[in-house]
């Protein structure tokens, strides 16, 4: 969450690495996620750095995915909500990257992406007042 982000900020050498798995769009956190346990509880990296490791590795993993989504489904346009839409961090290096292969993404502003409560209240409105989207 935004935490995560404010501690990554403060990271200085920026280069802790996690595994990255991602398998025809499917991704899988298990490993990075015991990777970054490993360093936390052996106090093998600063806690900024292990943070912005995390960051770092959702990013990734979330760019492999949705290029090869977008290359398989033949998409230009993704339009990403949710908590992790809110990150500065993982929207820059979404943007930048999959510009790369002309694939254009679009968010909300942050503080409405913060989690998918406003889109669920939305899709709850709509189908309460029998609207369907």
């Amino acid at each position: 969450g935004k935490y995560l982000e404010q501690l990554a900020e403060k990271a200085i050498l920026k280069n802790l690495k996690f595994p990255i798995a991602v398998r025809k769009g499917a991704i899988s956190f298990s490993g990075p996620c015991t990777a970054a346990m490993r360093f936390w509880q052996k106090q093998q990296a600063d806690k900024a750095e292990i943070a912005y490791g995390v960051l770092n590795t959702v990013a990734i993993s979330l760019y492999r995915s949705l290029r090869y989504l977008a290359k398989e489904h033949k998409i230009k346009q993704l339009l990403l909500v949710g908590g992790v839409a809110s990150n500065k961090h993982i929207r820059d290096y979404l943007k930048l990257n999959l510009q790369k292969y002309n694939v254009a993404v679009y968010w909300a502003q942050p503080e409405f992406s913060a989690d998918n409560a406003v889109g669920c209240a939305v899709f709850a409105k709509r189908e309460w007042n029998g609207e369907h989207a």
